[in-house]
């Protein structure tokens, strides 16, 4: 089990810590008489109130949401699953996490998770790792996690299932390289109607972020493990090719279905 971080900051504390830190710098500017320490240290005291305000505020408004959130779902798991130490050390870690975010995206994972870890719970080392992950995660990178799960999947799939329905391989293959702009109706068209729409689903990704930065977000998800390149991927891989040359890794799996699923 892993070790507590004693040296993390508990809501509500940190407020009246660093409160108290900048109070003694202020007691002992005084013999100096320095009224730009006065300010600063008056300044600080006052920010680091308010970000506790912020942090309870925020703490508040995701346990009514919680609330409802398991009120609204028709799962059967056992509460005493979150009656364990290792439970109690996954919700603290995350109630911090939810403190410093104002992401709605990473919000509604986070009540995922804590259900996930009630129905299904995963070892803590694993699970605050995962934690750390969703920490660490842009908006942007969830929204392209959430594509892979719901449309690369079975846009890999729906590519299987095309192949076979042409007598060449070389029609095949000649049909995706110029884009599919043509109908071919009989059996090959609905699993078509469902290649186009999930290249439209990456299209919508593409349009809000530029290339390089796609590449930046993609190459991060992969340093994390979550997303792998697969065989024929190398070289240089712009748009499309990004999408095509990626799959969810072993541990991605994992993580999505904790998460994401």
């Amino acid at each position: 089990m892993t070790k507590k971080d004693d040296s993390k900051e508990v809501i509500g504390e940190s407020a009246q810590m660093l409160s108290q830190i900048f109070g003694a710098i202020l007691v002992s500017s005084q013999f100096g008489g320095d009224p730009y320490l006065t300010g600063a240290t008056s300044f600080f005291s006052q920010f680091i109130n308010l970000r506790g305000k912020l942090k309870n505020k925020r703490v508040n408004s995701f346990v009514i949401e919680l609330g409802n959130y398991f009120n609204s779902i028709d799962v059967d798991f056992d509460w005493e699953n979150a009656n364990s130490e290792d439970f109690s050390d996954f919700f603290e870690q995350l109630i911090i996490n939810v403190s410093k975010t104002s992401s709605q995206k990473k919000r509604a994972l986070y009540k995922k998770m804590i259900l996930s870890q009630i129905v299904k719970p995963k070892e803590l080392d694993l699970s605050l790792r995962f934690l750390k992950l969703i920490d660490g995660l842009e908006e942007i990178q969830i929204q392209l996690l959430q594509h892979w799960v719901q449309n690369e999947r079975r846009f890999r799939q729906y590519r299987r299932d095309l192949k076979p329905l042409f007598k060449k391989e070389r029609d095949y293959n000649e049909y995706l390289n110029n884009g599919m702009k043509k109908d071919l109706g009989g059996k090959k068209q609905p699993i078509i109607d469902k290649i186009r729409e999930t290249i439209k689903t990456r299209e919508i990704i593409t349009n809000v972020v530029e290339e390089q930065e796609l590449q930046y977000l993609i190459n991060d998800l992969k340093s994390n493990y979550i997303l792998e390149q697969t065989v024929g991927g190398n070289g240089a891989m712009y748009g499309e090719s990004l999408f095509e040359h990626h799959i969810i890794s072993d541990f991605g799996d994992k993580f999505v279905e904790f998460v994401i699923d």
